[in-house]
């Protein structure tokens, strides 16, 4: 039903078994990368879409999204901290230094006033419901603009007995023994 939909909306869009969408996939060597690349690459062959894949060593890569030379792109984030501001302030417009734009690991460009508006709210919201309400409305915003396309996150899972005390899950998975102790 899905894929039946979305050759509806290609079509619907000019693109046709005639007339293919051709895209090409960047990605970052790595085999789980490259895994998720053909899977996407399948996906989308489903649609009519037709994918080359790209690869490139993660330096030349991640230059390649910097100066915008790509048509779709692969790149990860690993969570700092746990908060929603973490992944949205990617997606802020680049900020002028010296008559330059600069969109630091917005390598999309994703600009949308609205969305920076919700943001900078957000940035200064002491009261944490408004705060949550706002970063959610950027969040929706930005998704209805597909500025990203998130697939997938990574996860952790740590199994530690009760009789640890002082492991405290993070985001970055990074748990140090010298804070952690073990009763009787």
């Amino acid at each position: 039903m899905r894929v039946a939909e979305a050759k509806k909306l290609m079509e619907e869009a000019g693109y046709t078994p005639e007339n293919p969408l051709k895209l090409q996939l960047r990605y970052n060597t790595n085999d789980n990368h490259q895994r998720i690349a053909v899977a996407i690459s399948d996906m989308w062959k489903q649609i009519g879409v037709e994918i080359e894949l790209f690869n490139a060593e993660t330096a030349v890569h991640y230059d390649a999204l910097r100066a915008g030379d790509f048509e779709v792109g692969r790149a990860g984030w690993l969570m700092d901290y746990s908060d929603a501001s973490n992944s949205l302030d990617l997606l802020k417009t680049g900020v002028t230094q010296d008559g330059q734009m600069n969109w630091g690991n917005n390598y999309g460009r994703y600009s949308n006033a609205e969305f920076d508006s919700l943001m900078a709210q957000a940035s200064t919201e002491l009261d944490l419901t408004k705060r949550a309400a706002l970063l959610h409305q950027a969040e929706a915003l930005a998704m209805d603009n597909f500025a990203a396309i998130p697939i997938y996150w990574y996860v952790s899972k740590n199994v530690v007995s009760p009789k640890i005390t002082g492991f405290v899950d993070n985001a970055k998975d990074i748990n140090r023994v010298r804070w952690m102790s073990k009763s009787e």
